[in-house]
């Protein structure tokens, strides 16, 4: 999130944007709200709408300008990061509802020496 009436805090939003594709590459999804829309309306704009759009398309980030303080697309932003993280997701079986679920027993082996709340699945440790 970046300030749009706020040049310093566009810069500083470029610069986590670059660690973060630095430290975990692509395979993200990265949200950039360029926010206080509220107080564009006044002249206090300082970060061009266009400059954004082609730095967010350049960078592969979703964008939006919101206002927190009227709720401007605040929903829309986290709406849209949601979405596409549930698009990078790797294809798997649909569940069908009527299909019956199978538990499965833990393997003893695996099993042994791991406790849990409820005491379940572990060893007894009031036999020690």
């Amino acid at each position: 999130m970046y300030d749009l009436t706020n040049m310093e805090s566009f810069r500083r939003a470029k610069m986590w944007v670059r660690e973060l594709h630095q430290v975990n590459g692509n395979d993200m999804v990265i949200g950039l709200a360029g926010n206080k829309l509220d107080l564009a309306i006044d002249n206090q704009r300082q970060i061009d709408t266009r400059t954004t759009i082609e730095y967010a398309e350049d960078n592969g980030l979703i964008f939006l300008e919101t206002s927190a303080k009227r709720g401007d697309n605040v929903i829309e932003m986290f709406m849209s990061i949601a979405k596409a993280v549930i698009a990078k997701q790797p294809v798997k079986k649909q569940i069908d509802p009527n299909e019956e679920f199978q538990a499965t027993k833990p393997n003893s082996q695996t099993s042994v020496g791991i406790s849990c709340c409820c005491g379940v699945g572990g060893k007894d440790e009031s036999k020690s």
